[in-house]
């Protein structure tokens, strides 16, 4: 299965009122997410953070798909988050 929101266009891109449907916010690419109890820096070379969300580039996301968005690191849902939204296959 794969995240049938992640390429759905803007209005469920990282960080918009409907991201949770897609993507799942894992940390910040340059610091921590507050209030945590120990740091969730992902860091530079966290697979995702050197790779902007661009609505040009919809048709490549798929589950596991990492992007960064106003410098936090978003995956794109797949079983591992047990996603409700994903596409039947």
């Amino acid at each position: 299965a794969y995240g049938a929101y992640c390429n759905a266009g803007p209005e469920y891109a990282p960080g918009s009122p409907n991201s949770d449907r897609g993507w799942v916010k894992l940390g910040s690419c340059f610091g921590t997410i507050a209030p945590t109890s120990s740091p969730t820096h992902a860091g530079p070379d966290s697979g995702g953070c050197n790779h902007p969300w661009r609505e040009s580039d919809l048709e490549s996301y798929a589950a596991g798909a990492r992007v960064e968005y106003n410098q936090f690191l978003f995956e794109c849902k797949s079983d591992v988050h047990l996603s409700k939204y994903c596409k039947d296959g």
